[in-house]
């Protein structure tokens, strides 16, 4: 498919909320076997909570960077969040 002609189908996806919820639900479908992946990588049981969790997490990033003026500063954001975590992550910031 030519980029101008993905470029609308994706428009389309995401200004219509039928479709826009089927394809979250078709990507967030590979959870489980990310997590599977992700647990065996990390030499975890498979049913390892922590796996499922952060394969989650990972999907949902190009739901959450959709639309920002620089998704790459976004990913990069999110990503830095699931590797330090909430509290390092906002220990670290200087009071106001």
């Amino acid at each position: 498919m030519a980029e101008p002609r993905l470029r609308e189908l994706h428009a389309l996806v995401d200004r219509t909320p039928a479709l826009r919820e089927y394809a979250e639900r078709m990507w967030m479908r590979h959870a489980a076997a990310l997590g599977t992946v992700i647990a065996a990588e990390l030499g975890r049981e498979a049913d390892d909570l922590e796996c499922p969790a952060l394969a989650r997490f990972v999907l949902e990033i190009p739901t959450l960077v959709q639309g920002r003026d620089d998704p790459r500063a976004a990913v990069e954001t999110v990503f830095d969040l699931l590797v330090r975590g909430w509290r390092a992550q906002r220990d670290s910031e200087p009071a106001h």
